[in-house]
């Protein structure tokens, strides 16, 4: 049986430090959530409303509980991206998000139901500035 140890908030708030002395980068959620103030439990509602195509947002509010499969390569790229650690891994996850099986279908294809990845590099080069340039 292990034993969990209480952390304080102000210590979980600090970054780990590896061997070399240097801190852990921040991870995109929290980098993220502190770039546009929201609270890191908004961090997939925010970056669905900033990343998806204006007129899926509204599609996203009304069909997301009755068919959730709809969006889940939407959900899939926000939650890979939330643990990058560096822009390159948020890349490597949007070129996952280009082949899920989903953006193939109809609705997703031709009504664009889904996010956009122009509007998301867009938000990861303002966040974390220029991304590395893509290698094909």
């Amino acid at each position: 049986m292990s034993t969990v140890f209480p952390i304080s908030r102000a210590a979980a708030t600090v970054a780990p430090a590896v061997s070399s002395g240097a801190p852990f980068p921040a991870r995109f959620r929290e980098t993220f959530c502190a770039h546009v103030g929201v609270q890191v439990d908004a961090y997939s509602s925010a970056l669905l409303r900033r990343t998806m195509y204006p007129h899926a947002r509204v599609v996203f509010l009304l069909l997301n509980r009755v068919f959730p499969r709809l969006f889940a390569a939407d959900r899939t790229l926000v939650a890979d991206v939330a643990q990058a650690a560096k822009p390159r891994d948020a890349l490597f996850a949007l070129d996952d998000f280009y082949i899920h099986p989903d953006n193939h279908r109809f609705l997703r294809r031709e009504f664009r139901l889904r996010i956009s990845a122009r509007r998301f590099e867009r938000l990861l080069r303002e966040v974390w500035g220029a991304p590395p340039p893509r290698t094909k």
